[in-house]
C-alpha cells in the first residue's frame, strides 16, 4: 500500500504560451491606466430614484413628480407613497488580470450593491402588513410600498467588486403623515370668535389698522317679543345679535373633519368701537386683521415633499349685517310718537312694506367685508380659488345685505293700486325697494323677521392652492359706514357734535324724513319734514340736547366663527379632497327650530285708506252638542267695504286692544270713614258691578249724613268737607248741578236694614202701591232688566221670534244690544212706577248713572251671562223642563276664560241670578216688617221678593277653561266642563244629571241641553287673579272702546246670543234677526 506521504509526482509537461506575441519581437511600453478597478457609478441614488431627487430650489419652478433634496441633506416623502431608491453601477472599462489573464468584464458582471440604513446592513425584505407596506430589498433597488414613518432614515448604497467599492450615494429619507400633523385640518385662527381661553371678551390676536375693534356678547337666548319688536323705541333701541341671527345656526353646521371648530364655541363676535363725529377724533373706515404663519409649512406649500402637490387652504366665517336705524315717517317725528304702538302696523314685522310705509324705512348703512390674502413676507401674492382663475384683487366676501342689495337697483318692489299708499301709485325703486326686496330674499317668512332685520351669513372661500411663495395669510376684516351715516360723521352742526359727548345723533342734522302711507322721496323742501329740526323745535325743549335726540346705534357688523384649515394635496387623492372640503364646514340636515311670531294676527289687512275708527260686533253661539260656546268677533270700517265684517283671531282678553280700555264705570262704592273730602268722591268714578248686578241690601244700611250749609246747599268741592256717620256702605252719587251730592234720608235708619230685592213684571214698568210710603227702602226693579221669566225662558229655547217682555238691558236670541246705547239707555230710563210726590230725591236712587272711564288694559274682559238647562225627555212647551238657571261672570283673562260667581268684585255682595232657589216664597208682608218696621214694601201679583239666604250657601269655586283658537268663521271656542254642567247648583253648577260611559267616565245625561238666555255687558270691577283673589289694582269689564296694536280705535257695537241645539241629531239654529251683512274671514294669518 501506497503511503499517503509519498507521493509521485507526473513528469513536467512543457506550458502552452498564452500569446502568439513573440516576445522577443515585442517592444514593452507602461499601460497608461490602472487596472483592476473598483465598480463605476454611472447613476447615484439622487439621480437613479424614482421619482428623481432635485435641488428644493427647484421645487417652486418645475412640473412633474420629484423628490426635492433641501440643504439640510433631507429628502421629503409623504405617507402612503411609494418610492423605489436606485443605484446604478458598471464594471470598469479597463483589464482586469484575473489569474494572470487581462480581460475586461461586462459592465453588470459581478457587482454587488448593499443597502444600509442608519448604518445598519439591509439584507431583507421588511413588511408591515397590518398597513399594507413594505420596504423590498432587489440589488440595485430598494422599493418602499406605502411609506410609513418607521422607513425615515438615512440610507446609503454601495457597490462593490472583487477590486474595491464605490459609493452609491447617501439619501436620507423624512417622511411626513399629514393626517397626525396639527397644521392640517386644525382652525389656525387664534381667537376666532373674540373670547379668551377663560371665556372672558378678547381682541387678541387681531391687529388694527384704523379704527378700533371690539369684542361683544353674543346672546344665546332669542327673546321673540323683544328682538321681533315692531316698535322701536329709539331711545332703547334694544339691538343684540343672538345665535338665532346666524344662518345656517351653528347646530346645523358640521365642521367635518376640522378640529378646534370655531363654531361650536361662538358666543361673541367681533365688530367696531362705538361711531363717533370725525369733529371729536372718530374715524370712518375700520380695518383689523390678522397673520397667519405658515412658514414652516413652505415645504407643503411649494409641493417639495414628495406625494403633496401643494396646500389647499379654506376659509369659513359668519359676516352679518343688520339695518342701521329707521328713518321716521312724517308726522311720526319725534321720539315719543316713534315709541307708540299706533304708529305701526303689528300685523306686519318692522321690516316690511307695511311698516316703512306708515312708520319709516330703515336701511343699512354700513358694509362689512373680510378679505384673505396670500402673501411672501410683506408682498401680496396673487391667489386662486377652487374652479376659478387667479385673482389679481384681494378675495373680499361683502355681507350678505351689501352683497344681494346692487342686484335690486332701480326695480320697483310696490305696483300701487292695492291700498297700501295714499296716492297709492307704485314706488319708486329707490334704496326703499332694495331693501325690502333684499329682505325677502333673506328671510322670506314675515314671522320670522328679526327688527333690525339681523342676518349673519357662513361664508365659506377655498384657495385651490396657495402660491408656491405662501409664507404668511392674512385674514382682514373692513367696516365702512356709507350713505348718510357717513354724512353724520362729518356733521357740521355744531349743536350736535357739541352737544352729543360720546358718540354721534341718530341723523344729520338737514336730513328730511319721508311722508307716512306715501311712496314719495325724502327730498321735501318742507321745514317740518327735517328730522332733527322738527326735534329741536317740538320736543322737550327744556332739556339738554343729548336728551332730546336719539342716538345713532352702534355698529351693526357681526364677524365670528372664523375657521382656516390647510388641506395637503395628496398626490391621487382628488376625489378624496374634494370631498373632505366639501364636508369641511358643510350644512347638515338638521331642521332649524322656528320661534313664536310676534305679529298680532287676526288684523284687517293693511289698508292706507283705513286711518279711521273701527267697531266690534261680538256674538256667543251656544252648541248644545257638545255644550260648548263659540265666540265671533267682527271687525268692521263702515267707510270701506273691503273690510267690512272681518273676523279676527282669538287675542288675550278676546279684545284685539294694546294699553287701554274704555269700560263702563258706575259709581264707586266707599266705605264710610270719618271724614272725606268732597272732591275726592264727587269725581271718583271706579269699579262697582253693584248697579247692573242689584246689591242685596242685608247686610247693606243707609248712611247718616250731615252736610253743614254753605250759600244755601250751595257746594264748593274742591275745599268743603262733610262728615259721615258709620252705617256700613253707601253710593256716591254724581251731582250735575248744584246741590247735594249724596242721596240723604230723612229719617234716620236707626239700624233697620234693607233686606230685600224685587224685581217687577209689568208691561209699562209701572207698579201700584199696595199702600202709601215715605220712602221705598228696598230695591225694586224691572224683572225684565235682570231676570227673564219661565215662559220667555221656553221661548228662547224653542226659537220663538217674540217674547212677552221687552228685554232691552240684554242681549237675548230674539234682541241683540247695542253696548253704547245700553249704558246710555240705562242712565235715561226712570223708574215710573216709584216716582214719589215730594221724594224726588230719591227717585232714581237705586239706579246710579253709568259712565265712560279709560282704564289700563290687562288683557281681560268680563260679561254676565245667564245660562240654563233643559230636560229634552219632557215637553218643550213645559214649565217643568226648564231643569235650572244661573248667572255667571264669564271673564276672558289672557288665553283662558274663567266662569265664577266670586263675592265682591267691584263691591258687589254677590251676582244674583233671581233664579228659583233665590226667590222668598214665604209671606213677604210679616217678613218684610219684621225687618224694616214699617211696610217699605210690598207684594202683589207683578212682583217678586228675592233674598241673599240661598247665595250665601252657595260656594262655587271659579272654573278656569282654555280658550280655544277658533274656526274659519269663529274666534274662539271654550268648552263647558263636566264641574259646571253636572255640579250642584249649591256649587254653582246646572246640576245636570250623570250618565256612566263605556270607558266609565261621568259626564252630563246628554238628554239635558245647555242654553244661553242672554248676556249682559259688565261695569268694571275688580280683577279676578289666577289664585281667584281680588287685585285691587286691576279693573276688568265690558270694553266700549280700546285701542288697538295697530293704532286703530276700536268700538265695540252690538252683542248678540245664538244659541244652536240639537235634539235627536238635528241642529235648529236659534238667533236674533240680524242684519243682512256677509261675514268674511278675510287674511286671518
Amino acid at each position: 500500500m501506497e503511503d499517503e506521504n509519498n507521493k509521485i509526482t507526473p513528469p513536467l509537461v512543457p506550458t502552452q504560451p498564452n500569446t502568439t506575441l513573440n516576445e522577443n519581437d515585442t517592444v514593452y511600453d507602461l499601460l497608461p491606466t490602472i487596472i483592476n478597478k473598483p465598480p463605476v457609478i454611472v447613476q447615484s441614488i439622487s439621480e437613479a430614484s424614482t421619482p428623481q431627487v432635485k435641488p428644493s430650489s427647484t421645487a417652486t419652478t418645475t412640473e412633474g413628480n420629484f423628490m426635492y433634496l433641501f440643504p439640510d441633506g433631507n429628502v421629503k416623502v409623504h405617507a402612503n407613497t411609494t418610492v423605489t431608491l436606485k443605484a446604478v453601477a458598471k464594471q470598469p472599462d479597463t483589464y482586469n488580470i484575473e489569474n494572470g489573464e487581462l480581460v475586461v468584464k461586462e459592465a453588470q458582471e459581478e457587482l454587488v450593491y448593499s443597502w444600509t440604513k442608519d448604518g445598519a446592513s439591509i439584507v431583507a425584505n421588511d413588511e408591515e402588513p397590518s398597513l399594507l407596506s413594505s420596504r423590498i430589498l432587489n440589488g440595485n433597488t430598494l422599493t418602499f410600498n406605502n411609506m410609513i414613518p418607521r422607513y425615515a432614515g438615512t440610507y446609503n448604497c454601495t457597490v462593490s467588486n472583487d477590486i474595491g467599492s464605490s459609493d452609491g450615494g447617501t439619501i436620507n429619507i423624512q417622511v411626513f403623515n399629514s393626517d397626525v400633523d396639527s397644521s392640517f385640518y386644525s382652525n389656525l385662527v387664534l381667537n376666532p370668535n373674540g373670547t379668551a381661553e377663560d371665556g372672558t371678551l378678547s381682541i387678541e390676536g387681531w391687529q388694527s389698522i384704523s379704527g378700533g375693534i371690539v369684542a361683544k356678547q353674543l346672546n344665546s337666548t332669542t327673546n321673540p317679543t323683544k328682538h321681533k319688536k315692531i316698535v322701536v323705541d329709539p331711545f332703547n333701541p334694544n339691538f343684540e345679535w343672538t345665535s338665532e341671527m346666524l344662518y345656517p345656526k351653528p347646530y346645523q353646521v358640521d365642521g367635518g373633519s376640522l378640529k378646534n371648530n370655531a363654531i361650536d364655541k361662538i358666543n361673541s363676535y367681533l365688530t367696531r368701537e362705538d361711531y363717533s363725529y370725525t369733529q371729536n377724533g372718530g374715524e370712518g373706515l375700520f380695518t383689523a386683521y390678522q397673520d397667519i404663519d405658515l412658514t414652516d409649512l413652505q415645504s407643503h406649500i411649494q409641493g417639495a415633499i414628495y406625494g403633496i402637490d401643494g396646500v389647499r387652504g379654506v376659509l369659513s366665517f359668519y359676516l352679518g349685517m343688520a339695518i342701521y336705524n329707521y328713518t321716521p315717517a312724517f308726522p311720526f317725528t319725534s321720539p315719543e310718537a316713534r315709541s307708540k304702538a299706533s304708529t305701526y302696523y303689528l300685523g306686519a314685522p318692522r321690516l316690511s312694506l307695511e311698516n316703512f310705509l306708515k312708520a319709516g324705512p330703515g336701511f343699512v348703512r354700513e358694509i362689512a367685508y373680510v378679505e384673505i390674502e396670500e402673501y411672501d413676507k410683506e408682498e401680496r401674492l396673487q391667489s386662486k380659488l377652487l374652479n376659478k382663475g387667479s385673482q389679481t384683487k384681494p378675495i373680499k366676501v361683502l355681507d350678505p345685505w351689501n352683497k344681494r342689495l346692487p342686484q335690486y337697483n332701480n326695480q320697483v318692489y310696490y305696483n300701487g293700486n292695492q291700498n297700501y299708499a295714499a296716492p297709492d301709485e307704485p314706488s319708486k325703486g329707490d334704496e326703499r325697494d332694495k331693501h325690502l326686496f333684499t329682505a325677502d330674499e333673506l328671510v322670506p317668512n314675515l314671522d320670522d323677521r328679526f327688527t333690525y332685520g339681523q342676518y349673519a351669513e357662513l361664508n365659506k372661500i377655498v384657495l385651490d392652492r396657495l402660491n408656491p411663495r405662501t409664507n404668511k395669510l392674512r385674514i382682514i376684516i373692513s367696516i365702512e359706514p356709507k350713505g348718510s351715516l357717513n354724512y353724520n360723521l362729518r356733521e357740521g352742526d355744531k349743536r350736535l357734535f357739541g352737544g352729543v359727548g360720546s358718540g354721534i345723533f341718530e341723523a344729520v342734522g338737514w336730513e328730511k324724513t319721508f311722508k307716512s302711507l306715501s311712496v314719495e322721496s325724502n327730498r321735501s323742501d318742507e321745514a317740518d319734514r327735517e328730522w332733527i329740526g322738527d326735534i329741536l323745535r317740538n320736543f322737550r325743549k327744556s332739556e339738554p340736547i343729548k336728551l332730546r335726540i336719539p342716538k345713532a346705534s352702534k355698529s351693526k357688523a357681526f364677524a365670528s366663527g372664523f375657521n382656516l384649515a390647510l388641506i395637503p394635496l395628496e398626490a391621487g387623492k382628488e376625489q378624496q379632497i374634494n370631498r373632505e372640503v366639501e364636508s369641511l364646514i358643510s350644512q347638515n340636515t338638521r331642521v332649524a327650530s322656528r320661534l313664536p311670531s310676534t305679529l298680532a294676527k287676526g288684523l284687517p289687512p293693511f289698508d292706507a285708506r283705513d286711518v279711521g275708527n273701527r267697531l266690534l260686533d261680538i256674538s256667543f253661539e251656544m252648541n248644545s252638542s257638545d255644550a260648548s260656546i263659540n265666540i265671533t268677533m267682527l271687525s268692521s270700517n263702515p267707510d270701506i267695504p273691503e273690510l267690512d265684517q272681518i273676523i279676527l283671531d282669538y287675542n288675550e282678553g278676546l279684545f284685539p286692544f294694546a294699553n287701554k280700555a274704555t269700560l263702563i264705570a258706575a259709581p264707586r262704592v266707599v266705605a264710610a270713614r270719618d271724614t272725606v273730602e268732597i272732591a275726592s268722591i264727587n269725581y271718583s268714578f271706579n269699579a262697582t258691578n253693584g248697579v247692573t248686578s242689584p246689591i242685596y241690601m242685608n247686610p247693606t244700611s243707609y248712611i247718616r249724613v250731615g252736610i253743614s250749609k254753605v250759600d244755601g246747599y250751595s257746594y264748593n268741592p274742591s275745599n268743603q268737607k262733610i262728615r259721615v256717620t258709620y252705617a256700613d256702605d253707601f253710593f256716591v252719587q254724581k251731582q250735575n248741578q248744584v246741590g247735594p251730592l249724596f242721596v240723604v234720608p230723612k229719617i234716620p235708619l236707626s239700624g233697620k236694614r234693607l233686606t230685600v230685592t224685587q224685581l217687577y213684571n209689568t208691561a209699562d214698568n209701572t207698579v201700584a202701591l199696595s199702600k202709601p210710603r215715605n220712602r221705598v227702602h228696598t230695591p225694586l226693579f224691572p224683572q225684565t232688566w235682570y231676570s227673564i221669566n219661565d215662559s220667555d225662558k221656553l221661548a228662547i229655547y224653542n226659537g220663538d221670534d217674540n217674547l212677552s217682555g221687552n228685554y232691552d238691558k240684554w242681549s237675548t236670541p230674539q234682541n241683540s244690544i247695542t253696548v253704547e246705547d245700553w249704558y246710555e239707555d240705562w242712565n235715561s230710563t226712570g223708574f215710573s212706577g216709584i216716582n214719589f210726590a215730594g221724594d224726588e230725591e230719591t227717585s232714581n236712587f237705586y239706579k246710579k248713572e253709568l259712565q265712560p272711564k279709560d282704564y289700563d288694559w290687562k288683557k281681560s274682559s268680563r260679561f254676565i251671562i245667564t245660562l240654563g238647562a233643559h230636560n229634552t225627555n219632557m215637553s218643550s212647551s213645559n214649565a217643568e223642563s226648564i231643569h235650572s238657571t244661573e248667572t255667571y261672570y264669564l271673564d276672558f283673562n289672557g288665553q283662558n276664560a274663567v266662569i265664577h260667581k266670586t263675592h265682591n268684585l267691584g263691591g258687589a255682595a254677590y251676582l244674583p241670578g233671581f233664579s228659583k232657589e233665590e226667590q222668598y216664597r214665604n209671606d213677604p208682608y210679616t217678613f218684610l216688617n219684621t225687618q224694616t218696621g214699617n211696610y217699605d214694601s210690598f207684594v202683589s201679583n207683578e212682583v217678586r221678593t228675592f233674598t241673599a239666604d240661598f247665595l250665601k250657601q252657595q260656594n262655587m269655586d271659579p272654573i278656569t277653561i282654555p280658550v280655544q283658537g277658533g274656526l274659519i268663521t269663529t274666534t274662539a271656542t271654550i268648552n263647558l266642563p263636566q264641574a259646571l254642567l253636572t255640579g250642584s247648583r249649591l256649587q254653582g253648577g246646572l246640576n245636570i244629571p250623570t250618565t256612566v260611559l263605556g270607558d266609565q267616565s261621568v259626564v252630563a245625561d246628554p238628554s239635558y241641553k245647555a242654553i244661553i238666555y242672554g248676556i249682559r255687558p259688565a261695569t268694571a270691577g275688580e280683577f279676578l287673579k289666577d289664585n281667584a283673589t281680588l287685585d285691587i289694582n286691576s279693573v276688568v269689564g265690558t270694553p266700549l272702546a280700546g285701542e288697538g296694536y295697530n293704532g286703530f280705535k276700536y268700538s265695540v257695537r252690538t252683542m248678540s246670543v245664538t244659541n244652536k241645539i240639537n235634539n235627536n241629531g238635528a241642529d235648529t239654529e236659534v238667533a236674533q234677526d240680524t242684519p243682512d251683512t256677509t261675514i268674511t274671514a278675510l287674511d286671518r294669518q
